[in-house]
C-alpha cells in the first residue's frame, strides 16, 4: 500500500507509518478543468457574479477535502 490507491476522491497511501489521506490528482485536474470552464462561461459577467460563483464552487471542494493532507493542494 505505500503507493497507495484511490477511492472517493482521495489517495489514500501509508507514509512513515501514518496514513496520509489528500485529493488524487485526476480530481484535482478535473477541478481545475472546471474551473477555467466556469470562467470561460462567465466572460461576460460582472466581475461579482464571477467571484459568486468561483466562490461556492472552491468552498465546496475544499469542504469535502479538507479533511485530508490538502495544504499543498489547496495552494
Amino acid at each position: 500500500m505505500e503507493e497507495g490507491f484511490d477511492f472517493l476522491g482521495f489517495n489514500l497511501r501509508h507514509y512513515g507509518g501514518k496514513l496520509l489521506t489528500k485529493p488524487s490528482k485526476k480530481k484535482v485536474l478535473a477541478f481545475c478543468k472546471r474551473i477555467v470552464k466556469e470562467i470561460k462561461g462567465l466572460k461576460r459577467k460582472e466581475q461579482e457574479a464571477v467571484i459568486r460563483k468561483l466562490n461556492l464552487i472552491l468552498r465546496g471542494f475544499a469542504n469535502y477535502y479538507k479533511s485530508g493532507v490538502s495544504k499543498k493542494t489547496f495552494r
